[in-house]
C-alpha cells in the first residue's frame, strides 16, 4: 500500500483578512468593487460590507485601470486628489487604544512636508501619516495630544512598500514598520479618540501626495503575530517578499490556512 504524505492530501489555502475580524478593508485590486466612469474612480467597496471609500468630486478622483503592481490593479493618485470614507462614516476604535493600521503605497513626487499618504480625523486624538520633507517621503506620524514620531533611519520611503502603524496603550507606545521592518516607537500618553473617519493620499489639510495605493487593512489588534500576517499576506500578494526583513516569519513563504 502506497503512503500518501498528509501535505498531498490536503492543499493548503493562502491567509487573507477574511480569517479575522477587521475594522475596514479595501482593495484596488478587486476592480469589480471599484465604482469608476472612464477610469474615474467615485467608490471602493469595503471587502466586508462596511464603510466604503468614495469621492464625489470629479477633480478630486483617482484613476484605475491604467497602473499595476505585481500584475494587480492600483489607484493612481495625481497629488491632486484623495478618497475618504462615505458620507459621516467611520469606525469605531476600542479603548484603551489597541489598532493597527497597515497598508500598500508607492510615492511618485513629494511637494510638501505634510504631504500624506492616510489621515484619520476625529473629534480628538488624530493623526496623519505625512512625508516630513517637501522633496521625498521620509515619513512622519503627526498626531493631536501625543508625541510625533519620525521614522528612522532618515531616509527616502518612497516604496512601494507596506506601510504599518501601531498604537498600543497595552504598553503606551506608537510604533511604525515599512515592509515588517521596526522604524521607530514614541510614548503614546493618550488613546486615539473612539471614532475615526480615514482619508487616502491626503493629510489631515489639503497636502495631497502623487503616487498609488493598493490596499489597506485597519483593525483591533496590536499583536506581533497579526500584524506580520498581514504583513506576509500582502508582500506575496504585491510582489514585495523581497523588501520583508530577515527573520520576518513570511520571508520565504506566504502565509497559510
Amino acid at each position: 500500500m502506497t503512503h500518501i504524505p498528509f501535505g498531498f492530501m490536503r492543499s493548503r489555502v493562502l491567509w487573507t483578512p477574511d480569517q479575522i475580524t477587521t475594522l475596514g478593508w479595501w482593495d484596488a485590486s478587486d476592480t469589480a468593487s471599484i465604482t469608476e466612469s472612464g477610469g474615474a474612480v467615485s467608490n471602493v467597496a469595503e471587502q466586508k460590507g462596511g464603510v466604503d471609500f468614495i469621492q464625489n468630486t470629479g477633480s478630486l478622483q483617482p484613476v484605475t485601470g491604467i497602473r499595476s503592481q505585481n500584475g494587480l490593479n492600483v489607484l493612481d493618485f495625481d497629488g491632486t486628489e484623495q478618497l475618504q470614507m462615505s458620507g459621516n462614516g467611520s469606525f469605531a476604535i476600542a479603548q484603551p487604544t489597541n489598532v493597527s493600521f497597515i497598508s500598500v503605497h508607492a510615492v511618485d513626487v513629494v511637494n510638501n512636508n505634510s504631504d500624506g499618504l492616510w489621515c484619520t480625523t476625529s473629534a480628538n486624538n488624530d493623526y496623519a501619516l505625512e512625508s516630513n520633507i517637501n522633496s521625498e517621503f521620509r515619513g512622519n506620524v503627526s498626531m493631536s495630544n501625543n508625541p510625533n514620531l519620525q521614522l528612522t533611519p532618515i531616509q527616502a520611503n518612497d516604496g512601494p512598500s507596506i506601510y504599518g502603524l501601531r498604537f498600543s496603550r497595552t504598553d503606551s507606545t506608537t510604533s511604525a514598520f515599512i515592509d515588517g521592518d521596526p522604524r521607530g516607537v514614541v510614548a503614546m500618553n493618550n488613546n486615539l479618540g473612539p471614532n475615526h473617519m480615514i482619508r487616502l493620499m491626503v493629510s489631515r489639510g489639503t497636502a495631497r501626495v502623487d503616487g498609488w495605493w493598493g490596499e489597506m487593512v485597519v483593525l483591533n489588534d496590536d499583536t506581533t503575530t497579526t500584524r506580520q500576517l498581514i504583513e506576509g499576506y500582502l508582500a506575496w500578494k504585491w510582489g514585495l517578499q523581497g523588501n520583508l526583513p530577515g527573520g520576518h516569519p513570511y520571508k520565504n513563504f506566504a502565509p497559510t490556512v
